[in-house]
């Protein structure tokens, strides 16, 4: 429980560290973003640079899953 606890303090606070930035992400967006990423044509040094973006949109979009998940599940 206390795991639970805290990761859902983590993704609070991450959350809210968006909405303040006025730029938050849903999982449509995410969707959208992993698409064009996977479609899209890299050469040279953005090839490492899309991989390292990709990662990270999909943790992002892993995260949103997981928080709906949640949240209907309960």
């Amino acid at each position: 429980m206390d795991a639970y606890i805290k990761r859902s303090q983590l993704l609070f606070n991450r959350e809210e560290a968006a909405t303040k930035a006025g730029s938050t992400l849903n999982i449509r967006d995410t969707e959208l973003l992993i698409k064009t990423l996977r479609d899209a044509h890299f050469s040279g040094a953005d090839v490492a640079q899309a991989f390292e973006t990709l990662t990270k949109i999909q943790n992002i979009h892993k995260l949103l899953m997981e928080a709906t998940h949640e949240t209907n599940g309960q």
